[in-house]
């Protein structure tokens, strides 16, 4: 059988929250002197270790599963969002196409309005966020950077360089590497 006991540094021990002193004093004052009432104090700790363990396992592994859900809800999350971003970009030209029907009288007047009403529930009421003209996007974190390039190009354009301490081509570089990034997420 090996040891379970080691020779044990009491002074760094009571260095250290005053472990050892406050033990003595606890089991001299409940006139703990037996080795049997010794090793079931020590048994019982044993035993609240091993609970608190179990229990801080139990955390972790739930912890590791809201991780891991909320990562699926995310990628679920961007999918909808691209996917209702396709739609938006289907749903624009077939609108335009239809209200150019029904003015040559090809189609009901009606239909551009459908079209009109889905493309307005759709987009909740709102312009379109995405130029049909242009990609659209496969998730949130790409439309993000996009917008974030957008923006960086579109201050440049408005800046007064005199003013500025930051040079055009750094924020020219900033926004083509968002850009690309936005790309290869695609």
């Amino acid at each position: 059988m090996a040891n379970q006991y080691a020779e044990r540094d009491i002074m760094a021990l009571d260095k250290h929250g005053g472990h050892y002193t406050r033990h003595l004093s606890a089991m001299t004052g409940e006139a703990l002197h037996d080795k049997s009432d010794i090793a079931a104090e020590l048994a019982w700790r044993d035993a609240e270790i091993a609970r608190l363990e179990r229990e801080r396992d139990a955390y972790r592994t739930a912890e590791e599963h809201q991780i891991a859900l909320r990562q699926k809800i995310e990628q679920e999350r961007d999918a909808l969002a691209a996917d209702r971003a396709d739609l938006i970009q289907e749903l624009i030209p077939l609108q335009n196409m239809t209200h150019g029907l029904a003015r040559s009288g090809g189609c009901s007047p009606d239909y551009p309005n459908d079209a009109k009403a889905v493309l307005e529930r759709v987009t909740g009421g709102h312009a379109p966020f995405f130029d049909d003209s242009g990609p659209s996007a496969k998730c949130l974190s790409r439309r993000d950077a996009l917008k974030q390039a957008e923006w960086i190009s579109d201050y440049l354009r408005s800046l007064h360089w005199n003013t500025m301490s930051i040079s055009p081509i750094d924020l020219n570089i900033e926004a083509k590497r968002l850009r690309r990034q936005a790309e290869a997420q695609q």
